[in-house]
């Protein structure tokens, strides 16, 4: 008997893609359905519904046997049936549990950057339920940002506090190293616990070179944090790591220092933001994720092609004006702009305005605008502050569409 099994789609954004994840399942034979919007899909597999077996083998249980009937004869091996043999053991592949067809199904999705969530717990079970996964996968990403805010703002407090607890206030490279190597446990481990599935995602999708919010994502907080790690560990080696020290802002001649109006030192500051920004982004669309399924209309066909074109701008502002610009340039774009597009006040593309329009802003209003003189040394807050309004955009729109209504 044939059963559904869904699945989560957590961070499929581009409609196109999930029309031909639909249609690529169907041609390797899965029937199936894809809810873009909803981030969930099923696809039919044979087997027996759960427990279906099992009220089979119960039925009739109390009932005594008329004569003549099989098992009316009360010999031994009536009084003592056989036991029952033991369920199928899903962990390993059978043809009979369904589970070589799910593994192709996840195979295929892997190629457009998604890993498949189809149950709750370890058990697999071919008739499972969607609302259990979705309040699994919220109650996830809420720990994830729980985790993330737990390791990250020490971090962050370490990175504005280091250069005062540092002898000579952070000038020499040496009185770094302990709050630098600090930074660089906790921005670490923050990002095992708190982004591993976005940056595992992303990791498939940099394969398939699909240009995926996950990928976005990774790319910002691999491009932050390993070189960030590779000149605290240049440490061991020699004196000055590569990207300066914090120095001391306004102080001719101090190593570094020139560096400090743009934030010298490393940017794992920058990297635990990314984290924190696209777990609470997962977490407040998940929550709401009932009232968002089957609004796929709303959303913006080709995202992809606007993370292309921010990964271009990126790559030219590091050019003009360096690592750090570049990396606080990319926090601007939240990376479920395509879910945030659901919303009846900017859907679809429309939800990009607000971005496209403070990007040039955010780049050339320090040397343009009046009283902006110290802004070029408050980037990474600026762009941290417009990306959590854009959460709380979206969080706005999300709360007003019509619908069943989501979890919190």
């Amino acid at each position: 008997m044939a059963v559904r099994t869904h699945v989560i789609l957590d961070g499929l954004q581009d409609p196109l893609h999930a029309r031909d994840l639909s249609a690529r399942w169907a041609a390797a034979g899965l029937i199936n359905a894809v809810d873009v919007a909803g981030q969930c899909g099923w696809v039919e597999l044979e087997g027996e519904r759960h427990g279906g077996t099992e009220a089979r083998r119960h039925e009739g249980e109390g009932k005594k046997p008329e004569s003549g009937e099989p098992g009316s004869d009360p010999t031994p091996d009536n009084l003592n049936p056989p036991p029952s043999p033991p369920p199928p053991d899903t962990r390993h592949p059978t043809p009979e549990s369904g589970i070589p067809k799910l593994d192709l199904a996840a195979n295929i999705a892997r190629a457009y950057g998604v890993e498949i969530r189809e149950r709750v717990g370890i058990t697999f079970r071919p008739d499972n339920d969607l609302p259990a996964l979705r309040e699994q996968i919220t109650r996830e990403y809420r720990v994830r940002f729980a985790q993330s805010l737990i390791f990250g703002l020490p971090a962050l407090a370490v990175h504005y506090l280091g250069p005062m607890l540092a002898s000579g206030g952070g000038q020499a490279a040496g009185s770094m190293a302990f709050p630098w190597l600090l930074e660089l446990i906790l921005v670490g481990w923050a990002i095992w616990v708190a982004a591993l599935p976005i940056v595992w995602q992303g990791v498939w999708s940099l394969i398939h070179l699909r240009p995926t919010a996950d990928l976005f994502t990774t790319s910002i907080i691999a491009i932050a944090y390993l070189p960030s790690a590779w000149g605290v560990g240049s440490l061991l080696f020699v004196d000055q790591p590569w990207f300066g020290t914090v120095g001391m802002a306004g102080v001719p001649g101090v190593p570094g220092g020139s560096e400090a109006a743009s934030g010298g030192g490393p940017a794992f500051h920058v990297a635990i933001m990314a984290v924190m920004l696209a777990s609470c982004q997962r977490w407040r669309m998940h929550g709401h994720i009932a009232a968002l399924a089957q609004r796929g209309n709303y959303m913006m066909p080709r995202v992809g092609s606007l993370f292309v074109f921010w990964w271009l701008v990126m790559l030219i502002v590091w050019l003009v004006a360096g690592w750090k610009v570049m990396l606080a340039f990319g926090l601007l774009l939240p990376p479920l702009i395509s879910s945030g597009a659901i919303n009846r006040i900017s859907p679809g593309w429309s939800m990009a305005l607000p971005v496209l329009a403070f990007g040039p802003v955010f780049l050339f209003g320090p040397r343009s605008l009046p009283l902006a003189s110290h802004a070029a040394s408050l980037r990474f807050e600026i762009a941290a502050g417009f990306g959590w309004m854009m959460v709380g955009v979206m969080e706005f729109g999300w709360r007003r569409m019509r619908g069943r209504g989501g979890e919190s």
